[in-house]
């Protein structure tokens, strides 16, 4: 009678913890985020599951199928070298295809000097906002190293050279079906806003993770006003490089200075509503 009042062992109380993509609240042997789907490595097994799946995929496929295995391996500096000089040749590779294409509106020499100005665009940008990003890092408490700061800019000018060589063969159609030099140049346009987008929101999204892995809390207006920078840095240099498109039979490798890209874009976007031929 006795042993049958005896009280059992206390149950375990479950540990838990903040999903690093999405901030919900999850029980740590779930090992997985119910709202965003996202593996969770604090439950061991599914983390080791997690990372035998991703072994088998190249870091461009962990970017796009499992993108908290490559964070998480960009947090412990595991392979670090070895990523970014995947990212660093996809990108260079990816970014001068789409170049290329954009310079077939006009043709001839400036088809090699636009492959060469969009890498020098994407890569020339990321060199410039590198201290700045590395700067904002400490004082938003992730402790990330230099190294881990490049690694991360480097993930997102590949998204972006990504999603531009997949924009290429549409570009490639309009050369081909179009004489409209206001369209090519708004289309253009259009697809590197699109992919800049994607690379600022993975830029958020990353400096998320890798702050709350660290243990702090992230200040994303920090990173807001560092998106900004890095836009208007862009932007300005590829106003600098340009022409990209150039005109058809005549080739310039660089216009004098004047104005600006918004007052251009404006500009643009009135004349080929007046004029779109």
């Amino acid at each position: 009678m006795s042993e049958a009042n005896e009280p059992g062992p206390e149950p375990q109380l479950k540990k838990i913890i903040s999903c690093p993509w999405c901030r919900t609240r999850v029980r740590e042997e779930q090992g997985s985020c119910p709202n965003c789907q996202a593996v969770l490595f604090a439950d061991k097994t599914s983390a080791e599951e997690r990372v035998e799946s991703a072994k088998k995929m190249t870091y461009g496929e962990q970017l796009l199928r499992a993108r908290e295995h490559l964070f998480e391996d960009l947090f412990n500096e595991d392979n670090i070298n070895k990523q970014i000089s995947y990212f660093s040749l996809y990108a260079l590779m990816f970014s001068f295809i789409y170049g290329l294409t954009v310079g077939m509106f006009s043709g001839g020499f400036q088809i090699m000097a636009s492959g060469i100005k969009v890498p020098l665009i994407l890569f020339g940008t990321l060199i410039i906002c590198l201290p700045a990003l590395y700067t904002f890092n400490v004082l938003l408490g992730s402790r990330l190293s230099l190294k881990q700061t490049l690694s991360t800019l480097l993930i997102v000018t590949y998204l972006i050279s990504l999603i531009l060589v997949s924009f290429a063969p549409i570009l490639f159609f309009f050369t081909l079906s179009t004489d409209s030099r206001n369209f090519f140049s708004i289309l253009n346009m259009v697809f590197c806003l699109v992919s800049g987008g994607f690379g600022i929101s993975l830029l958020w999204r990353g400096m998320k993770f890798l702050t709350l892995r660290s243990g702090s809390e992230p200040d994303l207006t920090i990173i807001r006003i560092w998106s900004l920078i890095y836009m208007f840095v862009g932007t300005q240099f590829a106003w600098i490089l340009r022409p990209f498109i150039g005109e058809s039979g005549e080739f310039l490798l660089f216009r004098k200075l004047k104005g600006n890209f918004y007052l251009y874009l404006i500009e643009l976007i009135k004349n080929l509503f007046q004029n779109p031929a």
